[in-house]
């Protein structure tokens, strides 16, 4: 038997408060679910555009769901739309935004 890695396995971080928050809360299961994955894909950089292209997420959700999530997000204010993709298959970006845009910044006063 081999030696246990004590390396932590690749994670999306949520804050906690967010979880409780009711503009979070209010979001609907599918926009949920599409927040992690822009929190994945932006590779710990919160502050550049992320994409999100349709084709990680048609396993999961149609287009027209996708589209609704998309927008549901932006109307909430969680992401804003950076640059609109393009015919042939150029993503969207997106930038994170709000009080929770970076996960690691609480806001609390040690």
């Amino acid at each position: 038997m081999g030696k246990k890695s004590k390396r932590l396995k690749p994670f999306v971080p949520l804050r906690i408060d967010m979880l409780d928050h009711p503009s979070y809360r209010g979001l609907s299961s599918k926009a949920k679910v599409m927040y992690s994955y822009f929190r994945k894909n932006s590779n710990g950089r919160f502050d550049e555009p992320i994409a999100l292209p349709y084709s990680q997420l048609l396993d999961m959700f149609s287009t027209d769901t996708i589209s609704r999530g998309f927008k549901e997000l932006q109307d909430t204010g969680f992401i804003i739309l950076v640059s609109k993709g393009g015919m042939y298959g150029s993503p969207s970006y997106y930038k994170l935004i709000g009080e929770f845009a970076n996960p690691y910044h609480s806001g609390r006063k040690y």
